[in-house]
């Protein structure tokens, strides 16, 4: 398989970049820290039911990395390009011989490295939620929003990127518009004729333990999970971002 040599000169630059690991050292210590005080929270209080605290944890986990690849992941992609495009060195990744699309993957790749190592870092309390109530579904519906939403919202930084005058404000931008999205997704998804809508943001599949309406969209008298719409969409937007 033919690798992507921006992805691999990224990963190499992050492995030799102190500030990535510091990055990463920081949200693992305020993560495990919030985890901490949960437990602490959770054994003091009575009634206590585990399945509960499991239910807790699954979305302090899921709300942190809601944040981190539907903003932060983003955010730094705007800013990459917004720097790529003052450097004037934008233009001279289009005569390495990559296709538009392999471009707008590789660019993608560059700006997910890090954040998808502080995905990573949550792996254990993501399967003890699990063992919640709604289980395995739940989590793997949650987490299939979050990375079916991905590719839109870096298509938006992207924009957010090559729109702004300064590099050092693309990031900024980059988050204001998102969080217009991720507000959009959850305020709309409840009504019926805007149900499309609700995909802007992983609210639905997220939040299927509790808000399961959120998610629906009825197609031919079915009733389907927005995330199982939101895939297929994935190398349409790639090819765009390539464009």
């Amino acid at each position: 398989m033919k690798q992507n040599p921006l992805i691999v000169w990224s990963l190499e630059r992050v492995k030799r970049d102190p500030r990535g690991l510091a990055a990463l050292l920081g949200f693992v210590l305020f993560f495990y820290g919030m985890v901490g005080l949960t437990v602490l929270s959770w054994s003091s209080s009575l009634p206590r039911r585990m399945e509960d605290f499991l239910t807790i944890l699954h979305y302090e986990a899921w709300g942190t990395n809601l944040l981190v690849l539907m903003l932060y992941a983003p955010a730094r992609m705007a800013q990459g390009l917004a720097r790529e495009r003052e450097r004037g060195t934008l233009d001279m990744l289009l005569l390495t011989g990559l296709s538009g699309r392999e471009l707008a993957l590789g660019q993608l790749g560059a700006a997910v490295i890090l954040p998808l190592g502080m995905v990573l870092a949550t792996a254990p309390v993501i399967f003890l939620g699990m063992f919640m109530d709604h289980g395995f579904e739940a989590v793997l519906r949650g987490y299939v929003g979050l990375f079916a939403c991905l590719p839109v919202y870096a298509l938006a930084a992207g924009i957010a990127g090559l729109s702004v005058k300064k590099a050092q404000s693309a990031g900024g931008a980059a988050i204001l518009m998102l969080m217009g999205a991720l507000a959009s997704g959850l305020f709309l998804g409840p009504w019926r004729d805007l149900k499309p809508l609700a995909m802007l943001g992983p609210w639905g599949s997220g939040l299927a333990t509790n808000r399961d309406e959120l998610n629906q969209l009825f197609v031919l008298g079915e009733t389907l999970p927005a995330e199982l719409l939101q895939l297929p969409l994935q190398p349409g937007l790639f090819e765009i971002q390539g464009h």
